[in-house]
């Protein structure tokens, strides 16, 4: 009975080894039954079961990423309900974590939480170790900032739009590898730290919105482009390192001071004073020195005060053409609109001819509202500013007839009648996108051109010199929409008219007027037929390609990239470099192109874009041509018809914009009134 026993539980054993291995309650209990299981075959059994467990238990362990216990913890603090954060699975790195991606080895190498309502406190990111991208914009996130110590791999930093508060750590300079960083619109306090200077790759600092105190640190970083601490509580004075960004990048800081903020004070609080050459020996004169000046209150009142005197005398000095003109439109009666024009000054004299014997024929083309020649002598000038082809003067005639007049500099004509030819010429270019020549006048001494006046102003006063609380910024299909009119202008201009192709030479946004509906105008239309080197070589260095070997030359691929630039400025909102050589501003393409090659391409965009929905499709297209128009190497870059090609791709519905129709090269002819004298 015992052998029979051992040998049905050995056959029972050798069986079962070879389906499979045997749970342990059964092996036991077999054990149990036959009184006497083979040695052997038990510990046979009872390594295959080992080994199995060992893998199944070990498996999941080992794959789990080291970063996962960190990531549970932010989620019980950020999401406590866990319905935002779908993070249900174990592992972080399968993909399956929203916002979550890893690298090869299993760490969390970027996380994006953008917008998701998340709360609470940030500190155990800290322990991140590898971490390269942390974006948490647009939350509800609080408490202090982490210690930064561990972030030394950290490139992009985003934790705007939140309510984080607390100074802003020393540790910062740990992350030697940020390249960007935005903290704005917080409640963050206290200094701002020097030790950001030892960001060396530093492109982006923000800090806006916040309530920082005390002195600006001498930041001195040369990949610094994107810089802004306005609407703070900073105090003292702008270090000349960060002049560059301009007064907008320090407004609302109420004890903040500089030239670029308050030309006429300087910055302990008083006016310049003389000092007298012997100091009195009285202590009473002394005491009296050491009396405190003027408050800085009392010298902006004074400031402002002067200058108000010295905006009503400019006031008066048109207010009898306001009078005289009942017709004219209620936005220019107002004086306010005055500083709100795309002006660099404001001055009043009547253009002049230099004798009489200088005095030639005022030639008008057709469809145009003509005058005489001493009407336009006797009316009053204001200079709308200076320009790489002259100075342009708004006029107001007798009959208060508003026109746009431009006092040519270094014309390349050999004689008057070459420079007629050429005027004729560019009078009859006519485009639904371009600035009408309306009129013009040679004499020896002056060379006048006569345009249609336009008060909304230029693109670039849209994009960067209204800087009023109540503007409205432009939205993306006004954008779009001048975007498309200027390539659609400029592939009119390059097309075969007549016997030439003609290249604008100085595309750029202050030269794109607007008018009251945003249609685009392009201003200084074919100039360059009468433009000198010297002048070509004085345009605004950054709408050129770099490395450009002569800058005197013109070229049609010259202008695909000035309006690639364009483009770049309506998509970021930023001004290409400075208009003034002694500036260094920003190498706009330059800097698109280094966010780009981040991977992180949203940034570039105008913040007042990111408020309107469905549109990121749009202007990452969009940027992409302009990114095309500003290769660096002129036969890379498309033909102008190729990139209206390509915008016109970006518009879902065409009806609301205009001129859909190929341009052609006809326009009224010239004809020449009967204005001499």
């Amino acid at each position: 009975m015992a052998a029979n026993s051992r040998n049905s539980v050995g056959e029972r054993c050798s069986r079962r080894k070879s389906h499979g291995h045997l749970p342990i309650n059964r092996v036991m209990g077999a054990f149990r039954k036959g009184g006497a299981m083979p040695v052997i075959c038990l510990f046979s059994h009872a390594a295959i079961l080992g080994l199995l467990i060992l893998a199944e238990s070990a498996a999941p362990v080992t794959s789990l990423s080291p970063d996962t216990h960190t990531l549970q913890l932010f989620q019980l603090s950020a999401d406590p309900s866990l319905q935002t954060l779908n993070w249900t699975d174990r592992d972080p790195c399968l993909g399956r974590w929203t916002g979550v991606s890893c690298d090869e080895v299993g760490f969390v190498r970027e996380i994006v939480l953008e917008g998701m309502h998340l709360t609470g406190p940030i500190n155990m990111l800290s322990n991140l170790t590898q971490l390269r991208l942390l974006s948490l914009k647009d939350n509800a996130l609080n408490g202090s900032l982490p210690d930064m110590i561990h972030w030394r791999n950290l490139r992009h930093l985003y934790l705007h739009n939140n309510k984080f508060e607390g100074p802003l750590p020393d540790s910062i300079a740990a992350m030697a590898k940020l390249l960007r960083f935005t903290a704005s619109n917080n409640q963050l306090s206290g200094p701002i730290p020097a030790t950001i200077s030892k960001l060396a790759h530093l492109a982006t600092l923000r800090l806006e919105g916040n309530q920082f105190s005390g002195l600006i640190p001498p930041i001195q970083l040369v990949n610094l482009s994107d810089f802004n601490i306005s609407h703070n509580q900073l105090v003292g004075s702008i270090p000349p390192s960060l002049e560059r960004f301009g007064a907008s990048a320090f407004q609302q800081n109420p004890m903040l001071c500089g030239r670029i903020l308050f030309p006429s004070i300087v910055c302990d609080g008083v006016m310049p004073k003389t000092v007298p050459s012997t100091q009195s020996t009285d202590p009473g004169m002394n005491l009296e020195k050491r009396k405190p000046g003027l408050s800085r209150g009392v010298i902006i009142a004074i400031v402002f005060g002067d200058a108000a005197v010295f905006l009503l005398i400019s006031v008066s000095s048109v207010a009898y053409y306001w009078r005289k003109c009942p017709h004219r439109h209620d936005d220019e009666k107002s004086p306010k609109k005055l500083e709100e024009m795309d002006m660099t000054l404001t001055h009043y004299s009547p253009i002049k001819i230099s004798s009489e014997s200088d005095r030639g024929n005022l030639v008008f083309f057709e469809n145009s509202n003509r005058f005489e020649l001493s009407d336009l002598l006797r009316a009053s000038a204001e200079m709308l500013g200076k320009g790489s082809f002259g100075t342009t003067y708004k006029a107001v005639l007798e009959n208060c007839a508003v026109i746009a007049v431009k006092r040519m500099k270094e014309v390349n004509a050999s004689s008057k009648k070459d420079f007629e030819l050429k005027m004729d010429a560019i009078g009859r270019l006519w485009h639904p996108n371009v600035l009408p020549l309306r009129a013009f006048y040679f004499a020896k001494e002056e060379k006048l051109l006569v345009y249609d006046y336009e008060p909304h102003g230029s693109l670039h006063y849209s994009l960067h010199g209204n800087q009023r609380l109540d503007r409205t910024p432009l939205d993306w299909s006004q954008r779009f929409k001048i975007a498309l009119g200027v390539a659609k202008a400029l592939r009119y201009l390059h097309c075969e008219c007549g016997k030439q192709k003609i290249a604008h030479g100085n595309i750029k946004s202050s030269n794109i007027l607007l008018d009251e509906n945003h249609r685009p105008l392009v201003a200084d239309f074919g100039l360059s037929l009468i433009l000198s080197p010297t002048a070509a070589a004085s345009r605004v260095a950054g709408y050129h390609a770099p490395g450009h070997a002569d800058m005197k030359r013109i070229s049609q691929p010259s202008d695909v990239y000035s309006f690639g630039v364009v483009m770049l400025e309506l998509l970021t909102g930023k001004s290409p470099a400075s208009f003034h050589p002694s500036e260094k501003g920003i190498d706009l393409p330059k800097w698109v192109q280094s966010v780009v090659r981040e991977e992180w391409t949203v940034e570039v965009f105008d913040v007042e874009l990111k408020r309107h929905k469905d549109i990121e499709e749009d202007m990452v297209s969009m940027l992409q041509t302009a990114l095309l128009c500003t290769e660096p190497i002129p036969e890379r870059r498309p033909k102008m018809t190729v990139v209206v090609a390509l915008l016109e791709k970006l518009s879902r519905d065409q009806s609301h914009f205009y001129d859909n129709n190929t341009p052609t090269c006809q326009s009224p002819a010239a004809s020449e009134a009967d204005t001499s004298v």
